[in-house]
């Protein structure tokens, strides 16, 4: 009888795994993140942090400047 060493995975398995990435959990909703930070940040930024410091900050960039504001989102939906 021969014994074959089994680590849970076929060699096919271990292929895929290696050259073929499959799309995470969370790939989707941090598009659809990164969407709404361009639509409107302090939204983005609330699904991510809530009620916290960055939050505020973002908002208050959005009523002064949209732009940094938009630039804030973003880095901070992708940093995550």
């Amino acid at each position: 009888m021969h014994a074959r060493y089994n680590d849970g995975y076929d060699s096919y398995d271990r292929y895929e795994r290696r050259y073929h990435r499959e799309a995470r959990d969370g790939d989707a909703s941090k598009i659809l993140l990164i969407i709404l930070a361009v639509i409107f940040p302090p939204l983005a930024v609330f699904f991510m942090y809530g009620f916290r410091g960055e939050f505020w900050i973002n908002l208050l960039l959005v009523i002064f400047f949209y732009i940094p504001a938009l630039i804030h989102a973003v880095w901070l939906v992708a940093r995550r």
